[in-house]
């Protein structure tokens, strides 16, 4: 403070004798997987030198491969507040996505979803990231917030790649309703309709079938709502094919996603048949394709 002409020298020296060597000796380690030898290098370039994001990204990345994602995404957000000049957008950019990251590795869904918000904002198209947060938002049970972005992903899938397409299609499928516990359903109905009673037999009668159709009716709903995943992951699935006509996995989720869908759409049937065809001259050994071509032949009463 007294000698304020100083300060820039200072931080010279700082940045190129003492930040640069420590951080070289970090990296070096994070690239050789020696991870508390990175963290502690890392630790002691932003102590001596606070001023480059790549430093902070780094410590972020060795705690992140290190199985810390709490304090990866704290030095995340160092990272993301450091590159705040137009000089480090891209490390900035980086840093949005990977906080967003961090929180996913670490369950914290709904922080998650607010970082890849924030990333999406700086990059409204990138696939992945829109991918991610529908991945968090099914996760921490907004369904439906999900299924709003992954239509937006299917809406043009001629720009995403066959990889990230049978990501989606795994992502969507995954996301429906389970299937309700009727046994749990049903015992609880009878129970509350008894109420301690004793029950003349026509009234035992009447009690079954009302708890009885509580029960399909369940069934039935969660059909209905899981089946818009369930046809969601087959375009998916069929846009992935597209692409990657060969793809194993692909043909066969696309055939169990159509497996699925046989309660809805009885026109679905000819095309897991086409598909478990397929997959079966492409893996003939694999039991679970000739399944899959077998439960085809089942549906068609052959």
């Amino acid at each position: 403070s007294m000698l304020p002409d100083c300060k820039d020298d200072i931080q010279f020296w700082r940045r190129n004798w003492l930040w640069i060597p420590a951080y070289k000796a970090g990296v070096t380690a994070l690239n050789e997987q020696q991870y508390d030898s990175a963290i502690t290098m890392l630790r002691i370039a932003n102590q001596v030198y606070d001023k480059e994001p790549a430093g902070f990204s780094a410590l972020a990345a060795a705690f992140f491969n290190s199985g810390h994602p709490d304090s990866a995404a704290k030095y995340f957000r160092r990272t993301i507040e450091a590159a705040s000049d137009t000089q480090h957008l891209s490390e900035r950019k980086d840093a949005m996505f990977n906080l967003g990251n961090s929180f996913y590795i670490a369950q914290q869904y709904d922080s998650a979803a607010a970082a890849y918000r924030a990333y999406l904002e700086v990059a409204p198209n990138d696939v992945l990231g829109l991918t991610r947060l529908a991945d968090v938002l099914a996760n921490s049970g907004h369904e439906d917030s999900a299924m709003t972005v992954y239509r937006r992903l299917m809406a043009n899938p001629d720009s995403v790649d066959a990889p990230t397409l049978f990501t989606i299609g795994v992502s969507v499928y995954n996301a429906a309703p389970p299937r309700p516990d009727t046994a749990d359903l049903g015992t609880k109905c009878r129970t509350d309709e008894r109420a301690g009673r004793t029950l003349t037999v026509a009234l035992r009668r009447q009690i079954n079938a009302k708890c009885d159709s509580m029960t399909t009716t369940a069934l039935r709903d969660r059909m209905t709502q899981a089946a818009t995943n369930y046809q969601l992951a087959a375009e998916a699935f069929r846009a992935g094919l597209k692409r990657n006509p060969y793809s194993r996995d692909g043909l066969f989720n696309l055939g169990n996603s159509y497996l699925a869908m046989r309660q809805t759409d009885s026109t679905v049937v000819d095309s897991m048949l086409a598909v478990a065809r397929r997959l079966v001259v492409l893996d003939p050994m694999n039991r679970n394709s000739v399944r899959l071509l077998a439960q085809a032949w089942q549906l068609r009463g052959n």
